[in-house]
């Protein structure tokens, strides 16, 4: 596979990090060009692994809507992680599910830790930090 769609993909992902963290919110726009990138990118996977990447994202969009519904999770999370899902090829899920649970786990002590940090000064205009009742899975 060519490691094209990937390369392209992470200014986006950068982009995703800084406002998710800025103002906890995940533009459509940028969900939608990681959607159009994973559907040009189509002609350089194998047929049968479109299949099951497909499969994927939608087995995993259809438990992040769960979770949403209760209040668990970030509807912009809930969009992008399911087109993430079409970048990655099935023998690397397992990979990719230990690499974004491990981030998850890192960012969250790392958010902890500039919460405890900011606790008694002024509010930093960053709603990752100022915001104690969320956290931006998009970083």
């Amino acid at each position: 596979m060519s490691l094209l769609p990937l390369a392209l993909l992470t200014p986006l992902l950068f982009r995703v990090a800084y406002l998710d963290f800025a103002i906890l919110k995940i533009p459509n726009r940028i969900v939608l060009l990681a959607l159009s990138l994973a559907a040009v990118s189509v002609p350089v996977v194998a047929p049968e692994e479109v299949i099951w990447r497909i499969a994927a994202a939608l087995i995993v969009f259809v438990i992040l809507a769960v979770l949403f519904a209760f209040g668990l999770m970030g509807g912009g999370d809930v969009k992008l992680l399911p087109v993430l899902v079409l970048f990655v090829p099935p023998d690397q899920w397992m990979n990719f599910a230990m690499m974004l649970s491990a981030t998850l786990l890192a960012g969250s002590f790392a958010i902890m830790g500039a919460r405890r940090a900011m606790q008694a000064r002024i509010p930093t205009g960053w709603k990752a930090i100022d915001c104690p009742r969320a956290f931006p899975m998009g970083v």
